[in-house]
C-alpha cells in the first residue's frame, strides 16, 4: 500500500517495474550479442583465454603464480574454477560458451545492483541509472566474453548495496559484509582500489572519527582480500607479489597507448576505434554536462546523502585513472560508466525531486515533468540500444572473430599435449592437456613481462634469452604447436625459428597453423 502523500514516481511498484525494465534490456542485448554468427565459441579476446584457463588448470592441479604466471589476483580463478572442473571433466569448449552467457547475465546484475541503490530516489533515477549502463554502446567490448570489468563491477554495486541502505551508510554487521565483498572485488582486480578509495572518501565526510565504523569496514575488507588469496599468497609468495603487484607496476606501454581525447571518446562510448577523429568535441561536451548535473544536484536541499558522495568519489577518481593509465582498451570504459551510471542516476533523482517539489507548483505541472522525464530517458535508452546493436553489427571484431575450435581439434588427437600462443584455441578445441609431461602455461604474453617489462611484444623489442629458452623448453615437451594468424607472443629469433622448423612439420592451416612433431 503506498504511503500517504507520496508522489506516484517514488512508490515502490513504479520503481521495482523500472529496475525490471532496465535489467531485461540489459539482457535483451546481451542475447542479441550472444546472437551473432561465432560469438559462442569465437575468439574474442586474448584476455578470456587467460582467466578461464587458469581455472582450468587449477583444476588440473596447476596454482597460479607457482605453475604458471598469472597478471591478477586469484578471484577469476576461484569464481569459475567450478566450471573449470566442469570443462576438464567434459568439454572446455562447451564450458567456455556457458561462461560467456554467464558474463551477460553479471552485466545484467549490474544494472539491477543499481537500480536497487537508487530506487530510494524514485522512477527517473532507476531509468537514468541503470539504462545508462545497460545500453552502453560499447559494454559489448566488456560483456562478450570472460573479462574482468563486468566482474568487478557487479561485486563493488552489491557491497555498495549492503554499505548503504536508502542512501545512507549501514552499521554493525552489514558494515563488515559490504567491507568483505569489497575485498573480494579486490581479489578479482587491483582496479577495485578507486570504489574503496571512494569509500574511504564517503567515510571521511559521513562517518569522520567513529573508529568502531573504521574498523569494522578495515576488518572486511582484509577478510575478503586476504580469504581467497592466501593459499596462493603461502604457496608461492615471492612469485605472487611479483606477478599482481610488481610487474603491473613495471610493465610499459603497449599498443594500448592512447591520447587522453580518445580515451574520453571510448568512455563516452561515442566512437570506437580506429574511428576516434572528430568526437573528441563532443565526447568532451557530454562528460562536462554530466558533471555539471551531478555538481548542481549536490547542491540543492536536502543535504547529499553518503549515497552521492560515495557515487560522485567512485566516478571521479575512475575518470581520472583510466585518463592516467600506460595503456587504455576499450573494455576499460565499462568500469568507469558502471560508476558514472550511479552518480548520474542519484543526480537525476535529486534534480527532478526538486523540479517536481517546487512550490506552487500545480499536479498537472507535475505529473507533465515526471512523464517528460521519463520520456526523455527512455529516449535515451532507446537510442542506446540501437547504437549498441548497431556497433555489434558495424564492427562485428568486438563481438567474434570466428570459431576455429572444431577445426583444430580435427588436426589434434584427444589427450596428445599442446601449445599455443593463444590459450582459446586450446580451450575452444577442448585440448587443453594436463598432467606433469605436458607445459601447464596459459599466459604467454605476461609470461614475455615476467622477464621484460619494460618491453613487451608488441615494442618490438630483443626478446630475453630466458624467454626463448623457456619456449624452447615447452616446444620441446609438446607434441603439437598451435599458432595463432600473428603469433607475436613467442620471441621468434633466427635460431628458435631455425630449431622449430627443423623438429616440427605444418599439419594443417584453418586459420591459426597447427604443427606437429617429426
Amino acid at each position: 500500500m503506498p504511503v500517504v502523500g507520496e508522489p506516484w514516481w517514488a512508490r515502490q511498484r513504479y520503481t521495482s517495474l523500472a529496475m525490471w525494465f532496465c535489467s531485461v534490456v540489459s539482457v535483451l542485448i546481451g542475447i542479441g550479442q550472444m546472437s551473432i554468427h561465432g560469438a559462442m565459441f569465437g575468439l574474442d579476446e586474448y584476455d578470456d583465454g587467460v582467466y578461464f584457463g587458469s581455472a582450468v588448470r587449477l583444476a588440473q592441479g596447476h596454482l597460479p603464480y607457482r605453475s604458471f604466471v598469472f597478471p591478477h589476483p586469484p578471484g577469476i580463478t576461484l569464481l569459475l574454477f567450478p566450471l573449470g572442473l566442469i570443462g576438464r571433466l567434459s568439454s572446455t569448449r562447451v564450458t567456455f560458451g556457458l561462461v560467456r552467457i554467464l558474463t551477460t547475465l553479471v552485466a545484467a546484475g549490474s544494472v539491477w545492483m543499481i537500480g536497487r541503490l537508487l530506487r530510494h530516489r524514485g522512477v527517473i533515477a532507476v531509468l537514468a541509472g541503470g539504462l545508462s549502463l545497460a545500453v552502453y554502446p560499447l559494454a559489448s567490448a566488456a560483456t562478450k566474453s570472460v573479462l574482468l570489468e563486468p566482474y568487478v563491477v557487479f561485486v563493488v554495486l552489491v557491497a555498495a548495496t549492503l554499505l548503504f541502505r536508502d542512501g545512507e551508510l549501514q552499521d554493525g554487521r552489514r558494515l563488515m559484509w559490504g567491507g568483505a565483498v569489497l575485498g573480494m572485488a579486490l581479489a578479482l582486480k587491483l582496479w577495485a582500489l578507486l570504489p574503496i578509495a571512494a569509500v574511504v572518501v564517503c567515510f571521511a565526510i559521513v562517518v569522520r572519527r567513529d573508529w568502531a565504523r573504521w574498523r569494522r569496514l578495515a576488518t572486511g575488507l582484509f577478510a575478503g582480500f586476504a580469504v581467497p588469496c592466501a593459499p596462493f599468497f603461502f604457496a608461492a609468495p615471492r612469485q605472487f607479489v611479483h606477478q599482481v603487484v610488481g610487474l603491473q607496476l613495471q610493465r610499459g606501454a603497449s599498443s594500448g597507448g592512447l591520447p587522453a581525447k580518445d580515451r574520453i571518446v571510448l568512455v563516452v562510448g561515442s566512437r570506437v576505434l580506429p574511428e576516434l577523429q572528430g568526437a573528441q568535441g563532443w565526447s568532451l561536451l557530454l562528460l562536462i554536462l554530466v558533471a555539471v548535473a551531478i555538481a548542481l544536484s549536490l547542491l540543492l536541499k536536502p543535504r547529499p546523502q553518503a549515497l552521492d558522495w560515495f557515487a560522485v568519489a567512485a566516478a571521479l577518481v575512475s575518470v581520472v585513472a583510466v585518463l592516467k593509465t600506460s595503456d587504455y582498451f576499450t573494455h576499460y570504459g565499462y568500469f568507469v560508466v558502471a560508476f558514472l551510471a550511479l552518480a548520474g542516476g542519484a543526480a537525476a533523482g535529486r534534480l527532478s525531486s526538486a523540479c517536481l517539489g517546487l512550490a506552487g507548483c500545480r499536479v498537472a505541472v507535475k505529473r507533465l515533468l515526471a512523464t517528460a522525464a521519463v520520456v526523455a530517458v527512455l529516449g535515451c535508452g532507446l537510442n542506446g540500444v540501437l547504437r549498441s546493436r548497431a556497433i555489434l553489427h558495424r564492427w562485428p571484431d568486438l563481438a567474434t572473430t570466428g570459431d576455429v575450435g572444431r577445426a583444430v581439434a580435427r588436426l589434434i588427437p584427444d589427450g596428445a599435449c599442446a601449445v599455443s600462443d593463444d590459450p582459446s584455441l586450446l580451450i575452444t578445441a577442448d585440448r587443453v592437456v594436463g598432467g606433469d609431461n605436458c607445459p601447464a602455461m596459459i599466459d604467454p604474453y605476461y609470461a614475455w613481462l615476467a622477464e621484460d617489462p619494460q618491453h613487451p611484444p608488441s615494442s618490438g623489442a630483443v626478446p630475453p634469452a630466458a624467454l626463448v629458452q623457456q619456449w624452447q623448453s615447452w616446444f620441446e615437451r609438446a607434441e603439437f604447436v598451435v599458432l595463432s594468424s600473428n603469433p607475436f607472443r613467442v620471441p621468434w629469433t633466427p635460431e628458435l625459428s631455425a630449431w622449430f622448423n627443423e623438429h616440427f612439420d605444418l599439419v594443417g592451416s584453418v586459420g591459426p597453423a597447427v604443427w606437429r612433431r617429426k
